[in-house]
């Protein structure tokens, strides 16, 4: 490839969302097969999965707040090429000791390493206009997803047995790394002042309540996917084959959904939207419960709805927020997001026995969710009206 073809590459799609790509690919095999190959210990199957899940999202939100240091002291750039080397690594160190403790420490590591690399590039892409943001937070969200998925194929392909998951996965993040290296550097990045980045401690600007909501109540339904969906489904009889397919369809779901939020976002306001998506999905989820021959379409729709909640409210929360600040927003977001994923997998785990299983679970929050969006959403329209 010429150099001046990787400038108009780079100029389309930004090498941190590339970068992202290759990470993704990496966490959503690593993440799909944790819940199959589980070491035995004093915890049953059902709990340690979930479990395993909440230390890795408690581990996150530490990263969270950390990670505006790391940003002030290296940069996005070196900070998300730091933070992928370092989580190859403990990674690598899973198979090497199948000890039920040792994996709950190792994944609260992994959790603080991700928090950084979310906060890293999310704060990097959301600078600047909003129709730029809105089509480079797409682009962004179409990669992670699109990894995602390939992740979730590569358990059909490669399976869940010995090192082969951790060691490919391990090679997937050193890739996202060197993509960093070898790419231009993104030209949206800017040196930052120590003024620039705020801690969260020192937050006087609050992002919006409904987009934290949007963002907590995603990050239940998120944690619950990547967590525990894996274990639900081998409870309902599903081979690793037909496991990991079946996570493919919700990801691509998720693929599907988030160019029609990009043009949806243009003209629709965002607790509408995320009304209308929980909707989507407390939908798919009786369509699958109604009819199991249709149970890869509820999947597919589950997919759309489930991750079309994050993108909008992240775009929802920043909209209100300048350049300098959007570290700090974006550490606010993640952190509601995370401690969201934390619950969620906890409380998932009790239903996986239930009648309905986590599906149920789904159902509770999404309709709940759905109602009040659209109740918040008529608010706002009768504000607007009033002042009018």
């Amino acid at each position: 490839m010429t150099t001046s073809a990787v400038h108009r590459l780079t100029n389309t799609i930004p090498s941190p969302v590339i970068a992202i790509f290759s990470y993704a690919i990496a966490t959503g095999y690593s993440t799909s097969v944790l819940p199959l190959i589980i070491p035995e210990g004093v915890l049953s199957a059902s709990l340690f999965t979930g479990w395993l899940t909440a230390i890795f999202y408690t581990g996150m939100i530490s990263g969270t707040l950390s990670s505006n240091i790391l940003i002030l002291r290296l940069g996005h750039k070196t900070s998300f090429i730091t933070l992928q080397l370092c989580l190859s690594f403990i990674l690598l160190l899973l198979p090497v000791f199948t000890n039920q403790y040792f994996w709950l420490l190792d994944r609260a590591i992994c959790g603080f390493l991700v928090g950084g690399i979310f906060v890293t590039i999310e704060s990097w892409l959301l600078k600047g206009s909003d129709d730029r943001k809105r089509k480079r937070l797409s682009i962004y969200m179409c990669a992670l997803y699109a990894g995602t998925t390939l992740g979730q194929l590569a358990l059909s392909v490669f399976g869940a047995a010995g090192n082969t998951p951790f060691t490919l996965s391990a090679i997937a993040l050193i890739l996202a790394a060197i993509t960093l290296v070898i790419l231009p550097d993104y030209k949206s990045e800017t040196h930052f002042v120590s003024s620039s980045i705020p801690t969260i401690t020192s937050f006087h600007h609050w992002v919006k309540t409904p987009a934290l909501t949007g963002c907590f109540i995603s990050g239940i339904l998120l944690g619950s996917v990547y967590g525990v969906m894996p274990f639900q489904l081998q409870t309902m009889g599903m081979s690793q084959k037909q496991i990991g397919l079946m996570m493919a369809v919700i990801i691509i779901g998720a693929i599907t959904v988030q160019p029609v939020i990009s043009i949806l976002s243009k003209k629709v306001g965002g607790t509408l939207l995320i009304s209308f998506f929980s909707l989507l999905g407390a939908m798919s989820i009786a369509l699958s419960e109604q009819y199991l021959n249709y149970l890869f379409i509820g999947m597919f729709l589950l997919g759309m709805a489930v991750f079309a909640l994050y993108p909008i409210s992240i775009n929802l929360g920043s909209s209100d927020f300048s350049e300098n600040d959007m570290v700090g927003a974006s550490q606010q977001m993640l952190l509601t997001c995370s401690a969201g994923s934390i619950f969620g997998p906890l409380i998932a785990q009790k239903f996986i026995s239930s009648q309905y299983g986590i599906f149920g679970l789904f159902f509770i929050i999404l309709i709940t969710t759905s109602i009040y969006m659209l109740l918040v959403s008529i608010k706002g329209i009768s504000r607007i009206a009033i002042h009018k």
